[in-house]
C-alpha cells in the first residue's frame, strides 16, 4: 500500500503541500521530532 500510495507525509504534501495552491503548514500533522503529534507506534 505504501507502496502505492506513499506515506504519510508524502500524501500530505502531495494533496495540502507548498506546491499545491491549499499550502497548507504541517503543524500538528508533523511528527513528534518536528512538533507534531504522529509518532510511531512502538516495537516490541
Amino acid at each position: 500500500m505504501i507502496e502505492a500510495v506513499g506515506n504519510y507525509g508524502e500524501i500530505y504534501d502531495r494533496n495540502f503541500g507548498p506546491s499545491t495552491p491549499i499550502a497548507l503548514d504541517r503543524g500538528q500533522n508533523n511528527v513528534v521530532s518536528r512538533g507534531g503529534l504522529h509518532y510511531g507506534m512502538p516495537f516490541r
